[in-house]
């Protein structure tokens, strides 16, 4: 996840983003790279966790929801 997604966020909250992102990527098949779908990814996981989502698996559902969207 861009390092510069985790601004506002406590360490124990990126470190359940970074989780969520990797895992997305992985059921994606995309390579952590920045490219324009994994900063949709990433953002979709930034806009849950400001909802006060911290369980990465919840994270990177909802992230994979939004973009089937």
């Amino acid at each position: 996840m861009p390092q510069r997604f985790a601004d506002g966020f406590n360490p124990e909250a990126v470190k359940a983003m970074t989780m969520a992102f990797d895992a997305a990527c992985e059921r994606l098949g995309l390579a952590p790279t920045h490219n324009a779908l994994t900063m949709r990814l990433a953002l979709a996981i930034v806009d849950a966790a400001r909802t006060g989502e911290r369980d990465p698996t919840q994270l990177c559902i909802l992230a994979l929801r939004s973009l089937a969207r």
